[in-house]
């Protein structure tokens, strides 16, 4: 009997160990959780989207219950911004083709992401659109509203009279500190005067973005063509930085108004501190025929009030323009003295056979002095510590990358600025990195050496 008791408490005491052993990893386990929900409480909130996910369900929180459009998870983003249960929702999309996508609208704090973060791996837009009336890709709306690693594609914009609220962005319309980074913006189209194909930036920010292959035409063929920028339009305390902007398009007949052009238009009714820097705008194409005067038109870049720093300008061409009387150039503009270029490469920007790199819309020429540190040909009188070209010396690589060779004029002649330093340039290279910046979009990069071992 008293074996048998003894085995007894034995056999109580081991399950009271082992009882209180689960008590104690349940107590635990309850603690874990609590602090796991309160620190989810804490993060930002995210949302999914998988492509016709047949199981979609709100609150779309996981990869299986995910939106199945973009629209429907950035509208739901918004109103838990909008009605603060969560401070900033983050729109994760899933990998695929999402092409009938438009008019998608973000509020501060909602950032629209690919989830893989390759840009081309996430596709977002519309075929093929033709209306009297504008669908945008996506609007991005305030500091904290964020579009990033993505393809946008097929975006729309028209304009006519009464109608100059919509005639800007056809891909991306960003405004009130809204961010763009490491997106493709590709062809977008601007119809009857729509302007900005592609990109439209008003105080807010673009990095590492590309704009290509958008056209922008009249809508018939008595109408005339959009004025400013035809792929992209900068306004406002804005900043554009490393960004590409090629390949884009402009045609048109007849226009009378005194201002037009430039695949890049940096555009201010009055001083500013707009920037474009570390860019390449190159193989850009724009066809004039204008019948007003003091016409102030390009391919390339038109400036009035801003700053084009360390940008690479080749390579664009315009049809038409050589019989222009001021103001016109394949490659850069600026508004009579209203701009400044410096640290930039202007070079092989034809109209037609006829070299035009630059131009200001002033009879008297002011506004070329406001041509620093630039590498670009012919020199002018009036440019400030400027240098020729060389042709030779840069070429673009089988990559398409713009890139300096040994010897170019470019190297280390850049005006040495403080924001360059930390700073990379449109590849991602120290700005600085042989002790001095150079002049363009990118940093001269000395041949790798290598040894010949003779055994």
């Amino acid at each position: 009997m008293e074996k048998m008791n003894l085995r007894y408490l034995a056999n109580f005491s081991e399950r009271a160990r082992s009882i209180g052993a689960k008590l104690l990893r349940c107590a635990f386990g309850m603690a874990i959780g609590i602090s796991l929900f309160s620190f989810s409480a804490n993060a930002e909130t995210k949302v999914y989207v998988v492509k016709d996910n047949p199981n979609a369900a709100e609150p779309y929180n996981t990869w299986e219950t995910a939106a199945a459009t973009v629209k429907t998870a950035t509208i739901f983003a918004t109103n838990l911004v909008g009605t603060a249960q969560a401070e900033s929702v983050e729109v994760l999309v899933g990998k695929g083709e999402y092409n009938n996508d438009n008019n998608i609208y973000l509020c501060a704090g909602v950032t629209l992401r690919g989830a893989t973060g390759n840009r081309d791996d996430v596709i977002i837009g519309q075929s093929s659109y033709t209306s009297a009336t504008t669908k945008r890709i996506v609007v991005a709306k305030g500091a904290g509203a964020v579009i990033a690693d993505l393809t946008i594609t097929g975006g729309y914009v028209y304009a006519h009279a009464g109608n100059s609220k919509y005639d800007y962005g056809g891909g991306v319309y960003l405004t009130q500190g809204a961010m763009i980074t490491n997106c493709h913006i590709t062809a977008c189209t601007g119809h009857y005067g729509g302007q900005a194909a592609g990109l439209y930036v008003s105080s807010s920010y673009a990095y590492d973005t590309l704009v290509d292959k958008c056209v922008t035409k009249p809508y018939k063929s008595s109408s005339p063509i959009p004025t400013y920028g035809y792929a992209v339009y900068v306004t406002g305390n804005s900043v554009v930085d490393r960004c590409q902007i090629v390949d884009n398009k402009a045609t048109g007949t007849k226009y009378d108004t005194n201002r037009t052009g430039g695949a890049l238009c940096i555009y201010n009714s009055a001083a500013s501190s707009t920037i474009v820097r570390n860019s390449l705008i190159a193989r850009n194409s724009a066809t004039y025929q204008r019948t007003g005067k003091d016409v102030w038109m390009g391919s390339g870049v038109s400036i009035r009030y801003g700053t084009l720093e360390n940008c690479t300008v080749v390579s664009n061409t315009t049809v038409d323009v050589s019989a222009y009387t001021t103001g016109s150039a394949a490659g850069v503009v600026v508004r009579k003295d209203q701009g400044t270029v410096r640290n930039c490469h202007i070079a092989e920007n034809y109209d037609e056979s006829v070299l035009k790199n630059y131009g200001v819309s002033d009879a008297n020429e002011n506004g070329l002095d406001q041509f620093e540190y630039c590498c670009t040909s012919p020199l002018h009188a009036k440019f400030v510590s400027c240098v020729l070209d060389d042709k030779t010396k840069w070429t673009f690589d089988r990559k398409g990358r713009i890139k300096l060779l040994k010897g170019s004029p470019c190297i280390d002649a850049a005006s040495q600025q403080s924001w360059m330093v930390g700073a990379t340039d449109l590849y991602g290279r120290d700005r600085k990195l042989y002790g001095k910046a150079d002049i363009g979009a990118v940093e001269y990069v000395k041949p790798m050496g290598f040894n010949v071992i003779v055994r």
